[in-house]
């Protein structure tokens, strides 16, 4: 059964090509060439200025939450997928509060909303 597109992080140098694709074919078009939703690509567009200041070949949270995300986050994830768990990105930010408290982990900025 297929469920549709398979979830992909996208680095903040890769977004830009896809966004200047975006501007001079469309959004739709820039999706179905890079098998990126066209909701993204509005959203990139958006956050264009801050996406190239930020160019790196990281993704925006791994460069602003590394020490959380090595620190148990992923694995917490991947055991609830595992295990055929639910995850909404409440959990998750929830998860990385816990899980950055439990390391003291003092410059840890995040918010459950």
């Amino acid at each position: 059964m297929n469920l549709g597109r398979i979830r992909n992080l996208y680095t903040s140098k890769v977004k830009p090509i896809i966004i200047a694709y975006a501007e001079a074919h469309g959004n739709r078009a820039a999706g179905r060439e890079s098998n990126v939703g066209e909701s993204y690509i509005w959203e990139w567009r958006r956050m264009k200025e801050r996406l190239k200041k930020n160019a790196t070949n990281k993704t925006c949270r791994e460069r602003d939450k590394c020490k959380v995300s090595r620190s148990g986050v992923l694995e917490w994830v991947m055991d609830r997928r595992k295990r055929g768990i639910a995850i909404s990105m409440t959990e998750i930010r929830f998860q990385a509060i816990l899980i950055a408290k439990q390391n003291k982990i003092d410059d840890y900025k995040e918010s459950v909303s």
